[in-house]
């Protein structure tokens, strides 16, 4: 058997040294690729690929690009492969900033031996059939290429290819959408035409820049899957919680004239900080309450350490829920955390809720949290039952079914680490907490689900609303360009 594998290498060198293509062997299709002589820049930084381990090869008078770790992570791509499940392949909100160094391979030989990817490969979520492509993925040097055509290169990634001198590839921004808000009927979307777009809620703004509104709202109806076009801000914006009145007396927390929580531990940690004259600031308390069928919830934040400036002062979440007939009860949640939604069931409120914390002036990382509480008390961390996902997002309910987004996302690392794409992606749950995959991870301005478990998300490399549960793609590239208004 070991001689007759031998033989099989030698017969493939020998073809790859005449030049010619490769037969299939042993169930597996052989090709013979050559190395381009072509400069190579990719944003914008010179490439010496030529005596790379993994150099740009050419099959079928197409350029091929090495789907390194490295490389991808550089142009805004995440990938993945195990033996068992094969190569993922997804767009990314991140790019890293250096141009991976490229270790050194023997490329003298005028022609070499590529095969033909037989393993399952999904893009985007998307399983690919790589025996119907034209320009088939190779393996080369245990490496996966995909060749650089308009499907891959602009429609999936978000690449600009450019062969006007040598090859350039740049990563783009796209145009995309932002979800705004959700209900039962549909989702409102806007889209950002520049950076200092502004969109004006009632009492607050999101976004920076000037008072020109350089952007559109549109409401896309779940029912029959159309587009309207909206000509201001859509009403179904959220208004603000209701303020609710929780003030400190002492160590305590009072609320209707009833101590509702202890903060000696916070009020000793702010007595022991002090600014540089040895000023100590006050506690800085705001509350609210969000209703919901059978109760409400108080959400009481409270700044400590005043003496240091926004956005970095120090902050701890309380968190209280009063059922129908019961009392106001404390639920231990972590500190870093401010509610998102509340959704009940019989029995039950599903509490989802968004951790968050600033590591610099401009990068802070944040996380999805999903809770379940019970009249009875019972108290229910999900994330904490599903170790392989610390941030799990809910994306809404279909009778007892909850759709959620899980991800990886250790919040201690880096941006471009926080997706495992083999596991992460869209899940049910039922009542008794376990989970059942829908659809591989892609990554999106947001998601919505309709009351009949249709899961839509709006992905970050093309301009268009994706419907995850039937596989269908809705293309919104030939709406205007924009609104503008003074």
């Amino acid at each position: 058997m070991h001689n007759c594998k031998r033989l099989i290498s030698l017969l493939i060198a020998v073809l790859g040294a005449l030049g010619l293509n490769c037969v299939a062997i042993a169930a597996e299709s052989y090709v013979t690729v050559t190395i381009p002589s072509l400069a190579v820049t990719i944003n914008d930084v010179d490439v010496d690929y030529q005596r790379a381990r993994y150099p740009f090869i050419t099959y079928q008078d197409t350029t091929y690009f090495p789907m390194t770790y490295d490389l991808c992570s550089f142009l805004g791509v995440d990938t993945a492969w195990t033996e068992q499940d094969g190569l993922y392949v997804a767009a990314s909100e991140y790019a890293t900033y250096n141009l991976p160094w490229f270790s050194r391979g023997d490329n003298a030989a005028g022609s070499f031996v590529a095969q033909v990817v037989s393993f399952p490969v999904y893009v985007n979520g998307k399983f690919i059939d790589n025996s119907r492509e034209e320009y088939p993925l190779l393996l080369f040097r245990n490496i996966t290429y995909f060749p650089l055509i308009q499907r891959w290169a602009k429609e999936e990634f978000s690449w600009e290819i450019s062969r006007d001198d040598g090859l350039e590839i740049t990563k783009q921004s796209v145009s995309y959408f932002y979800l705004l808000n959700s209900d039962d009927e549909g989702i409102d979307i806007f889209r950002r035409v520049n950076s200092s777009s502004q969109i004006k809620y009632p009492d607050k703004s999101v976004g920076y820049g000037n008072l020109r509104e350089m952007l559109w709202y549109a409401r896309f109806n779940f029912a029959d899957e159309s587009i309207d076009l909206l000509a201001d801000m859509p009403n179904s914006i959220p208004q603000p919680i209701p303020y609710s009145a929780v003030r400190l007396r002492g160590n305590e927390l009072y609320y209707q004239g009833a101590v509702i929580w202890d903060i000696s531990d916070l009020v000793e940690l702010n007595a022991q900080s002090s600014d540089n004259s040895g000023r100590v600031y006050p506690l800085s308390i705001y509350s609210s309450s969000i209703d919901f069928d059978g109760g409400y919830l108080l959400e009481v934040l409270v700044y400590y350490a005043n003496y240091i400036p926004a956005p970095y002062t120090p902050y701890l979440y309380y968190h209280f829920v009063v059922f129908d007939g019961q009392p106001v009860r404390h639920i231990p949640m972590d500190g870093k955390e401010s509610v998102l939604g509340i959704h009940p069931i019989p029995g039950g409120i599903y509490v989802s809720t968004l951790w968050y914390e600033r590591q610099t002036q401009s990068y802070s990382i944040s996380r999805n949290l999903l809770w379940f509480f019970t009249p009875g008390g019972e108290r229910v961390c999900i994330n904490d039952l599903h170790q392989d996902f610390k941030g799990i997002k809910f994306l809404g309910m279909s009778g007892d079914t909850v759709y959620l987004k899980c991800q990886w996302d250790p919040a201690s690392q880096v941006r471009e680490k926080r997706v495992a794409l083999i596991n992460d992606g869209y899940y049910s749950m039922s009542t008794d907490f376990k989970l059942t995959k829908l659809h591989p991870y892609i990554a999106t301005q947001g998601e919505a689900c309709s009351p009949d478990g249709i899961i839509y998300a709006l992905p970050i490399w093309c301009t268009g609303i994706m419907n995850l549960s039937r596989g269908t793609y809705i293309d919104l590239s030939d709406l205007p360009p924009s609104i503008v208004r003074e």
